[in-house]
């Protein structure tokens, strides 16, 4: 059987492995174990093709693959429905995922893609502030996000239980410390992306602490470049929209591309207290941020 036969053969599709070598011919395999699949990707330059009943999933690494197993997989989604959903995992100096409603979109964002193979990153975290008319075209937790603070005029008293049900366990607060000279993390959801990425005791641990010193060294660079959006929203008060994408890196792992909107806002607590920036963040792969400076 070949990829166009699997084609042929029509929706659903049996769920199948394939690997398209550096020749660009094809070959029907059972799961391999990570360190095959891994020297497959990463040291042999081949393309991984997952197929599920409804479901594409075509893996690479954009540094070594080669032209032929590349455009072998481009032909085989050139001849899929062009309804198919179709996930594409490229390795591009870190892991990315990105989903696409149809084949054509996916071929097009292959081409970017390879177009910034040979990229070399100036900056692992790269941040776009968006214009204030745009909160209206972003994710619907966003805009309702934004529509709470602007209910409550940035009082945090006035949120009503089902804004603090769907919004604390998502969200990262932030408030100065007494000096006001640095910026702490007061509140850490546990579902949310920071919680993600760095895990439970992270979490227990940066509560409390100032927010560039809860990270390694590396990630502390990270920090001090999404602060300065905080602090300029704790400043002025104003609600800030921004895109941003950033490599992440963590010991035993594989660097990992994150990217998401993030919308600042500042309330006064109770008793009026010291304001608190809240950060609610949604990741998505739309974000108006260059990846690795190419596309």
């Amino acid at each position: 059987m070949t990829l166009s036969q699997v084609v042929q053969g029509g929706l659903p599709f049996a769920p199948q492995l394939w690997w398209i070598d550096e020749k660009g011919c094809e070959h029907c395999n059972g799961s391999l174990t990570p360190l095959n699949e891994h020297w497959f990707l990463r040291h042999h330059g081949q393309v991984k093709i997952d197929i599920a009943p409804f479901v594409v999933e075509m893996s690479w690494d954009t540094g070594c693959v080669e032209q032929e197993a590349i455009e072998t997989a481009k032909g085989f989604l050139s001849e899929l429905d062009l309804a198919i959903k179709v996930h594409l995992s490229f390795y591009l100096h870190g892991w990315a995922h990105e989903v696409y409603g149809d084949t054509f979109s996916a071929l097009e964002r292959i081409e970017e893609i390879q177009e910034c193979q040979s990229v070399f990153i100036l900056h692992e975290t790269q941040i776009s502030t968006c214009s204030p008319s745009d909160i209206h075209y972003a994710s619907t937790k966003i805009r309702q996000s934004y529509k709470s603070w602007e209910r409550t005029s940035g009082r945090f008293d006035h949120l009503d239980q089902d804004e603090l049900v769907n919004q604390l366990p998502e969200v990262l607060m932030f408030r100065p410390d007494k000096r006001e000279e640095n910026l702490m993390f007061s509140w850490i959801g546990m579902n949310s992306v920071a919680a993600k990425v760095y895990g439970e005791q992270w979490v227990h641990d940066s509560v409390g602490m100032v927010a560039n010193r809860s990270f390694d060294d590396e990630s502390s660079v990270f920090a001090d470049k999404i602060n300065v959006g905080i602090s300029r929203t704790m400043i002025s008060g104003d609600p800030l929209l921004q895109h941003i994408r950033t490599l992440v890196s963590k010991k035993n792992q594989e660097p990992f591309w994150v990217s998401y909107e993030r919308l600042l806002t500042r309330y006064v607590l109770r008793g009026g207290s010291s304001p608190v920036v809240i950060a609610n963040i949604n990741p998505t792969q739309h974000v108006d941020v260059t990846l690795a400076g190419g596309t």
